[in-house]
């Protein structure tokens, strides 16, 4: 239980809790717990499906390489490449909360 409750934290991260406050101005505390709940099941079961076919074709290159072998090697390419960017993209979105509490400590000292 406690690795589960770790992976949890580490893929919620620091931009649920900077982002948290523009969605509750938008839809409120009700939509926002409604939208919270709906995102959660839908990442539940895409984590759920990418754990059948991890145990069903257990080989290296995750997600990759069950498009390489259910769909074909080239859309197996392009999803690691959509990948890639996205964590090239995303490397840069968790900066962002360590350079804004840098800023204020810099400017407040």
């Amino acid at each position: 239980m406690p690795s589960v409750m770790l992976s949890l934290g580490g893929a919620i991260g620091t931009g649920l809790f900077m982002g948290s406050g523009e969605v509750f101005s938008q839809a409120g505390p009700l939509g926002a717990v409604l939208a919270y709940i709906i995102g959660g099941l839908i990442a539940y079961r895409v984590m759920l499906c990418l754990g059948e076919l991890a145990v069903h074709l257990a080989v290296f290159g995750s997600f990759g390489a069950f498009a390489s072998n259910y769909i074909g090697p080239g859309t197996g390419y392009l999803v690691m490449d959509a990948y890639l960017c996205q964590w090239c993209a995303h490397f840069q979105l968790k900066l962002n909360p360590y350079f804004c509490r840098v800023r204020v400590l810099v400017i407040t000292d």
